[in-house]
């Protein structure tokens, strides 16, 4: 019984193999003839066929539906500002939280319990962390404290510590905020303490450094900033400590914008009504020890344990504040936020 005629593409194909190997088509084609044991008009009539449909159109089929790429951000920056214009459509008025002045390794852990308690109640858009959350104190320019010195082998290693378990612990509590970094004075010491001691090695310790504050991608990391704007809402760290601390973060800021911040670790408001439109400052209590190892008098002057939150109106320059003092009661730290008391655990 005689083969089958071969496949047109790989008939085709052969025959562009033999053609290299043979001097003329003619040739090519008797060589075919005798492989198949065709006749050579046989060969020549299944080439033509194979050709025609080797150039006929392809055929049609039915494309599957592509759905449009979803625009991804590739930066923190472009994620916080998908964030903010998502959080502006969805809900306009939104919770701003800051967690100022931890200082973990010196950190009051009572007062901490308290801050997540509120979080949890208050369910933040936004909790701004850092801003002193890091203490820094072995590689501080003040004369470090023996006892840390001792204890404390690397910096970094001993933050990771206490920001894994504290960032985990805020995703459990708020899970739908937003969290971003902003530094605060201790922070600002890893960068002088590189530049004076390791210049050559700062660019590697500072990408470990955000590797850390990021935590995979939990955490929005802005860049090497004390603040951050939502809305007409700017909160920082600051760098004031003045018995009127909050009217003169507002004078910094030419009393454009209201002001949420940190730094001194004791509870103080200014308002003021402008021509068009009202500004605040403000500044929170701290969430570390009251009685840190760093002052020269204890305990320290007027500190108080607290955070503050705003509630930010996203498409209007209004913002409005609840300066949140935790205040020792025989049963422990209680705080009252939107008229809700919260008591220790």
């Amino acid at each position: 019984m005689p083969p089958t005629q071969p496949v047109h593409a790989d008939l085709l194909a052969e025959y562009e193999r033999l053609l290299a190997e043979h001097t003329t088509a003619q040739a090519t084609v008797a060589a075919l003839a005798v492989r198949h044991r065709r006749s050579a008009g046989t060969i020549r009539r299944w080439l033509a066929a194979a050709k025609r449909k080797a150039n006929a159109e392809p055929p049609q089929v039915t494309p599957f539906t592509v759905l449009p790429k979803r625009e991804r951000s590739t930066t923190d920056h472009e994620r916080w500002q998908d964030t903010l214009a998502t959080l502006r459509v969805r809900k306009g008025f939104i919770t701003v939280a800051h967690l100022s002045d931890i200082h973990f390794g010196d950190h009051n852990q009572p007062a901490l319990n308290m801050a997540y308690r509120l979080m949890a109640h208050r369910q933040p858009d936004v909790i701004v962390v850092g801003s002193d959350t890091a203490d820094f104190s072995v590689i501080s320019s003040f004369k470090p404290s023996p006892d840390n010195d001792e204890q404390i082998d690397d910096e970094l290693d001993e933050l990771r510590r206490y920001w894994i378990p504290h960032i985990d612990t805020l995703r459990a509590a708020a899970p739908k905020a937003a969290l971003v970094y902003i530094l605060g004075n201790h922070e600002q010491r890893i960068y002088d303490h590189m530049a004076d001691a390791a210049p050559k090695l700062r660019k590697t310790v500072e990408r470990a450094w955000i590797d850390m504050v990021s935590y995979q991608g939990r955490v929005i990391w802005l860049g090497r900033t004390e603040e951050v704007e939502i809305g007409h809402l700017l909160v920082k760290h600051g760098d004031k400590a003045n018995e009127h601390v909050a009217k003169a973060l507002l004078e910094a800021e030419s009393y454009q914008v209201s002001v949420m911040a940190g730094h001194v670790h004791r509870l103080n408001t200014y308002y003021r009504m402008g021509r068009r439109y009202a500004v605040s400052g403000i500044t929170g209590g701290c969430l570390c020890n009251l009685n840190a190892h760093y002052m020269k008098r204890q305990p320290s002057r007027r500190w108080q344990w607290g955070t503050a939150l705003a509630t930010v109106d996203l498409n209007s320059t209004d913002v409005w504040f609840d300066n949140i003092e935790f205040r020792q009661t025989v049963n422990g730290l209680t705080a009252v936020t939107a008229g809700d008391v919260l008591a220790a655990a």
